[in-house]
């Protein structure tokens, strides 16, 4: 496929990057984790992923359980599997936001997504990354689809601190400026 056009993105802790952009999702840069207990686990270096529309980012240092998978299911997929979908589905559950790649002007914003945008997340890249087959991936879809309700809820509105450019600063500590732009100022 033909490349719709070629941006440059700048990434935390690392040299600016051409990226060509089409329709096809895939891996920007690989997922970096480190294991910090049984099933959590910490990005060591920026993730950053093309869904077919935005370019996306999860930062370094996020922590996160992988897979959050009910007892009874996991015969059929194991606790904490799957890090590269659950690590910005966990991201997007918790802040309700993903820092996507806007331009050199304005660079990574937090943009604002509903759970039906968090799920798709989960569904394509595990799909287009992960390499599940189409009726697995459906399958895990499905599940968080109907089951990830009341985690979403839970972190509706939980987001006061540091790290959440929807708190009156809207400084975010990843990207290490503000996410929000600052008002205007008023001449005197």
């Amino acid at each position: 496929m033909t490349p719709v056009c070629t941006i440059s993105i700048s990434i935390p802790g690392g040299e600016p990057m051409q990226v060509q952009l089409d329709s096809v999702p895939r891996i920007l840069v690989p997922l970096k984790t480190r294991r910090i207990g049984y099933t959590r686990w910490i990005t060591s270096a920026p993730y950053v992923w093309h869904d077919g529309a935005n370019v996306r980012m999860l930062p370094a240092g996020y922590e996160w359980d992988g897979a959050s998978v009910p007892a009874f299911a996991h015969w059929y997929c194991e606790p904490g599997s799957y890090l590269e979908a659950s690590g910005p589905h966990d991201h997007a559950y918790q802040f309700h936001w993903l820092l996507t790649w806007r331009s050199w002007s304005i660079g990574w914003v937090a943009q604002t997504v509903s759970k039906s945008e968090a799920d798709a997340q989960w569904k394509l890249i595990l799909e287009h990354v992960s390499g599940v087959r189409l009726s697995k991936a459906r399958l895990l879809w499905d599940a968080v689809r109907f089951g990830g309700w009341l985690s979403w809820l839970r972190n509706t509105c939980n987001n006061k601190c540091d790290q959440c450019p929807c708190n009156a600063g809207g400084w975010c500590p990843y990207v290490g400026k503000s996410l929000k732009p600052e008002p205007p100022v008023k001449g005197n």
